[in-house]
């Protein structure tokens, strides 16, 4: 939402348009009275009420954190409010509203620039610096507005190659062997020939490939921005990934559905897909819908773009903050610190959620060294532990949602028509340029030519 990004005219944080929200905002107070009397209610005890937004199994697994520190804590009520798809909407008319926001909010990684550049979320800078070396600096970055910190880090998603036991058996594929991006092509284009073109190396499709791109643009040390917020997608960087994007279409080893479609889920039982690039998170729904497929399942590290490059990427995460309306603020923080900042409570989030930590000193624990069933007994979550303060950080910002709409429509286009990559990059960025009012960097003005 182009009204709360930085106006760079003006130089002022909240767009004219914000203060338009406000008057929305006050007619919608009485659709969101049921909440905001919870948290009435609780204010009238003589506990400091804490309470929080969140989705779904993020949710789940804060509220099992609460009996314990409830325990530490006796003069706090925490309580955990479920907004799901609707939370972002709700929480940015409350901040224009000034009223109505919780004391803590979950934050989608990607959205989490488009309030901290609000300035109304509380500055965490002095209570949390001492956490810094304790979190990736991909992670933590992602948290800073203009040098100060306004959220917290709470999970990532460090991705791998999942794959298929029987099928790399089947084939003789050893996942050893597979160390570049081209390997894996190559092994591609092996085992599409050997199953006359019943089984797939991975997929990908025309449709939505942005997931895959900002897995292998990020792991290439790629960016839509820069740290000034100029516009990068023209880079070297980005457009090595569109060559070897084009490798794998042009070699037919890809089965064409959408990330996270139907199709998707149900090629993990399927057997006609045998590996999957994509994120720890995604464990949990291959268990859910391939229960028959346990034991044969296995992981090993993204290839690198060249020999001995990087073999570790990112996509998704959360954090957690505090408006700065909130009346308790310490309290909030204290809880905050509670379940982001210490061993056992994300280790526990992740042992029974699924919610892989961003806390590094909780990989240290030795649940990430035991066996995994369903892996064949790997030690899976050693696996994506190992390297992630290596990621390379994104420049995630208030733009960061339009621009992959934008890079969406043009890699489809690209894919289909076999467009110039750099000529669609410029495009693209041109694009985002005139819409965001955002310079280009002369780094990528340069590549489209090269």
């Amino acid at each position: 939402m182009s009204a709360w990004r930085r106006e760079k005219s003006s130089g002022q944080t909240l767009g004219t348009t914000l203060f338009a929200l406000i008057a929305i905002a006050m007619v919608i107070v009485l659709t969101l009275a049921p909440g905001w009397g919870r948290k009435s209610a609780q204010q009238n005890s003589t506990k400091k009420p804490v309470e929080i937004w969140d989705w779904n199994i993020a949710a789940m697994s804060l509220d099992s954190l609460i009996p314990k520190f409830s325990a530490q804590h006796p003069d706090i009520n925490v309580f955990v409010t479920r907004n799901g798809t609707a939370i972002e909407s709700r929480l940015l008319l409350s901040l224009a509203a000034n009223t109505g926001a919780p004391d803590i909010t979950a934050l989608q990684d990607t959205q989490t620039p488009r309030f901290t550049e609000t300035k109304r979320l509380l500055d965490l800078t002095s209570r949390a610096e001492k956490y810094k070396s304790d979190f990736p600096a991909a992670a933590w970055n992602l948290c800073m507005s203009d040098g100060k910190l306004y959220a917290m880090p709470w999970d990532i998603g460090p991705c791998a190659i999942f794959y298929r036991r029987s099928i790399f058996k089947q084939y003789n594929i050893d996942p050893d062997t597979i160390k570049t991006w081209d390997d894996y092509i190559a092994v591609g284009v092996r085992l599409r020939d050997e199953s006359h073109g019943t089984i797939q190396m991975l997929p990908l499709s025309a449709a939505d490939l942005i997931p895959s791109f900002e897995i292998w643009m990020q792991q290439n040390a790629g960016s839509i921005f820069d740290a000034q917020g100029r516009l990068i997608l023209c880079s070297p960087q980005n457009v090595e990934v569109l060559a070897m994007m084009r490798k794998m279409l042009d070699a037919k080893i890809t089965a064409s559905f959408k990330i996270f479609s139907p199709e998707y889920f149900g090629s993990f039982a399927s057997g006609k897909v045998a590996s999957f690039p994509i994120a720890a998170w995604i464990m949990q729904d291959i268990k859910d819908y391939a229960p028959a497929t346990a034991g044969d399942w296995g992981l090993f590290p993204l290839p690198a773009f060249r020999p001995g490059g990087i073999r570790v990427s990112n996509l998704g995460g959360s954090t957690l903050a505090i408006p700065a309306q909130c009346p308790n603020p310490d309290a909030a923080w204290e809880f905050i610190q509670y379940a982001m900042c210490t061993v056992p409570s994300q280790v526990a989030i992740y042992r029974d959620y699924g919610i892989f930590p961003a806390y590094l000193p909780a990989l240290k624990d030795p649940f990430f060294d035991e066996p995994v069933p369903f892996f064949g007994n790997q030690k899976v979550n050693r696996l994506f532990a190992t390297d992630i303060d290596k990621i390379p950080p994104l420049v995630y910002n208030s733009d960061w949602a339009d621009a992959e709409r934008i890079l969406r429509e043009h890699l489809g286009h690209w894919a289909d028509s076999k467009e110039d990559s750099r000529e669609m990059l410029r495009d693209a960025q041109n694009e985002m340029a005139r819409k965001f009012d955002r310079q280009i960097a002369p780094q990528a003005e340069g590549a489209a030519d090269r």
